[in-house]
């Protein structure tokens, strides 16, 4: 059999990186100037905490949704939805800080951002896995992790450096006008190329190309062409059995869970590092948090982009999946003394190392899942696998704030390190046996190139 490969493919890529940047991007730009955003509106440093928690419950909705009536949701639905979903966030967040009372215009944009985000947690996979072959699964999830980190990186460099006299504390001035020309401007930016995919996935997004990338998704296609259905109650029913399913599988829960416990770190090291460390720390810059997710970002951006290609190669799934959790472990108890003993050279240190270890884990326990489950349904197996996930990242997020704020800020450390420790035997007793894998490489076939404009 041969199979063919289609240059538009990595089009798509960059259509959905894009999106999926956005989503990061927003989520991540308050927090760095939580002090600064919270003064602009006059609301509390909670509220401004809330923006990017509004659009993790939003996606955990769109996930519920997706997963009912995943048979009739598209890879080019996906493309479109996602992206719209990311142009109407963006431009309202645009107008929301034009003013200074327009505080529930932002939210009601990161709300639209959610809708863009639900879908950003399923798409790498459908789109790998359609138009991509075996050998470049890895990469092409990769690549669009990548995306995550590289949001969260600018949003983390741009405001501290844009804002970083706004507030005078010796004179008591702030410069309003200056957090408005910031925001509006930036996510206007981001408007305008938001508006271009848009455009680009309406026209030419497809579900998958005309010959399939790979034996096992031949296979997938094969399987769904037998088996396509109507929009009704039952099919309704059918979809929320299908999903309900995957919590039966083992394997499945044991990385669904290990995880969802990963996400604490995204708490401690992406939206409250700057309270962990002014509190540890007062008399600090307040950019030095930012320089230190910054680099932290960097290092996030390497080694999720290093996790595909090791991956596609070696096929080490449960190695490369436990070793950064490994990893975490003495990097988090690290960090707990560090900031027990006021040692700010450490933390500018563990921190970025913590970020990077982390943005290794995401691509590798997210390729080993589809690794154990194959060949279960791509929308439903992301959707009942990220439904849990961010609703502990938004409790992870709550939890380690009152904890910080309640005790002290190496109590709120405890949280992520206990959650690697329980991490690590779970992942190690998940299964070494591949199974999409297994497919690939007992056929004997031929990859082509399509060189083409299709």
């Amino acid at each position: 059999m041969v199979y063919v490969l289609y240059k538009i493919r990595w089009c798509y890529l960059v259509v959905v990186w894009f999106a999926i940047f956005t989503g990061e991007y927003s989520s991540c730009a308050y927090g760095i100037v939580n002090n600064i955003v919270a003064r602009y509106f006059n609301v509390s440093p909670s509220s401004v905490d809330f923006l990017p928690s509004a659009t993790f419950m939003v996606g955990s909705f769109v996930l519920v949704i997706m997963a009912l009536f995943h048979s009739h949701i598209s890879v080019r639905m996906q493309c479109i939805t996602m992206t719209l979903g990311a142009l109407l966030g963006a431009m309202t967040v645009t107008v929301g800080f034009l003013q200074s009372d327009l505080y529930y215009l932002v939210l009601m944009g990161q709300i639209f951002i959610g809708i863009s985000a639900g879908i950003s947690f399923v798409i790498p996979v459908t789109l790998a896995a359609n138009w991509f072959s075996e050998k470049e699964v890895g990469t092409s999830i990769a690549i669009e992790f990548s995306a995550i980190h590289a949001g969260q990186m600018l949003s983390s460099l741009l405001y501290p450096l844009l804002l970083n006299d706004v507030l005078d504390s010796s004179e008591g001035k702030f410069d309003s006008d200056a957090v408005r020309n910031a925001f509006a401007t930036s996510f206007g930016i981001i408007t305008a190329f938001l508006l271009i995919s848009v455009i680009f996935a309406c026209l030419y997004a497809k579900d998958h190309p005309p010959s399939p990338p790979s034996a096992s998704q031949e296979k997938i296609l094969n399987s769904l062409n037998q088996k396509k259905t109507e929009m009704n109650m039952e099919s309704i029913l059918e979809s929320l059995k299908k999903t309900a399913s995957h919590y039966r599988n083992i394997n499945f829960v044991l990385i669904t869970i290990v995880f969802s416990f990963d996400s604490s770190y995204f708490a401690m090291t992406k939206i409250l590092i700057t309270s962990l460390m002014m509190k540890t720390f007062p008399d600090i810059p307040e950019t030095l948090p930012g320089i230190i997710r910054i680099v932290g970002n960097i290092l996030a951006v390497f080694f999720s982009l290093a996790a595909g290609p090791l991956l596609d190669r070696f096929g080490r799934y449960k190695l490369f999946s436990a070793l950064p959790i490994a990893g975490l472990i003495p990097s988090c108890i690290s960090i707990l003394l560090a900031h027990h003993y006021k040692c700010l050279t450490a933390l500018i240190f563990l921190y970025p190392l913590t970020m990077g270890l982390r943005g290794f884990s995401e691509v590798t326990l997210v390729e080993y899942l589809t690794e154990v489950t194959y060949p279960a349904e791509k929308i439903t197996l992301m959707c009942a696998h990220y439904i849990p996930s961010l609703v502990f990242q938004s409790i992870f997020i709550v939890v380690e704030r009152v904890l910080m704020e309640t005790y002290d800020e190496t109590i709120a450390i405890l949280v992520p390190l206990t959650a690697s420790v329980i991490s690590l035997p779970m992942i190690m007793a998940v299964t070494s046996i591949y199974r999409r894998s297994d497919v690939d490489n007992s056929e004997k076939t031929t990859l082509v190139t399509n060189r083409t404009k299709k």
